[in-house]
């Protein structure tokens, strides 16, 4: 738990952020800097969506699983 956060909500965007930078890179060697950007756009939205709706996903279980 860092400062009463628990690494659950921590670690996915680090994560993400970690895979844009890795897609970027990757784009900047193979394509170029247009490359690099698209790169790091499509992972960031695509990311950013998966892990949405992983948290509707996982908030819809916590509350239907009586919890708070």
């Amino acid at each position: 738990m860092i400062d009463g956060v628990d690494l659950i909500f921590i670690a996915p965007p680090v994560a993400l952020l970690a895979v844009a930078i890795a897609a970027g890179l990757w784009g900047l060697s193979k394509r170029g800097m247009r490359g690099a950007v698209t790169a790091v756009v499509r992972v960031l939205v695509y990311g950013g969506f998966a892990l949405f709706a992983l948290f509707l996903i996982w908030a819809g279980m916590y509350y239907a699983g009586k919890g708070h």
